[in-house]
């Protein structure tokens, strides 16, 4: 698959951070959003990017040919996604909504520092409302999977360890996570890795098997 110039602009703008609006990329870009429109739809409909409402475009992994050439070097950095977050202090009802419009698995929380702090679940959002409390009231906190129960990857560790930990443990999703200063109760989240990117790049791989045997 070629992309052209600007096409490569853009998956590299979204590979490294994101997600942005169809607006905020032809600020970054100094393009029209108009101009930008053919571009992003093409790159969506090959699956290079995906797009929410609300939420804007984001990097959805590497394209297919790049995939066969590479994936057992593929680093978790090269294909992790946009994650959601949500402070400690918001509340239980604040997840619940977050969680469902932005049609998720799984939100990140962080700290007041902006460490992660814990992961919350659709699983651990129906124990707070089945075991009763006032879901506007009780804290993220107080439901969630903190930091010492939380598995995690590097964005420089090997997929196939990422793929690895999602089997083992019987996860939807992991955190990638970056060290700040050595320190392994300080970690940035940088992203994720879950079951939808990788079931997409062994998808594309079969693709493009399939129209060799054509």
């Amino acid at each position: 698959m070629k992309l052209t110039e600007r096409q490569e602009r853009l998956v590299s703008i979204l590979r490294n951070g994101g997600p942005f609006t169809a607006e905020q990329l032809s600020k970054k870009m100094e393009i029209k959003k108009t101009t930008l429109r053919p571009d992003l739809t093409f790159l969506v409909r090959s699956g290079i990017l995906n797009a929410k409402p609300k939420v804007g475009y984001f990097f959805n992994g590497l394209s297919a040919p790049f995939f066969n050439e590479n994936y057992l070097n593929l680093r978790v950095g090269d294909v992790m996604g946009p994650v959601q977050i949500i402070k400690e202090k918001a509340s239980v009802y604040e997840a619940v909504v977050s969680l469902f419009l932005q049609e998720e698995d799984n939100l990140f929380v962080i700290n007041d520092d902006d460490y992660l702090s814990g992961t919350l679940s659709r699983k651990d959002l129906l124990k707070a409302t089945v075991g009763g409390g006032d879901l506007h009231i009780m804290p993220v906190g107080m439901v969630m999977t903190r930091l010492n129960h939380i598995i995690s990857v590097y964005e420089e560790d090997l997929l196939s360890l990422a793929v690895g930990k999602l089997v083992e443990y019987d996860l939807d999703a992991l955190p990638v996570v970056r060290d700040t200063e050595n320190n392994k109760r300080k970690l940035t989240i940088m992203g994720m890795v879950n079951k939808s990117i990788i079931t997409r790049l062994f998808y594309d791989q079969w693709q493009i098997e399939d129209s060799k045997r054509n």
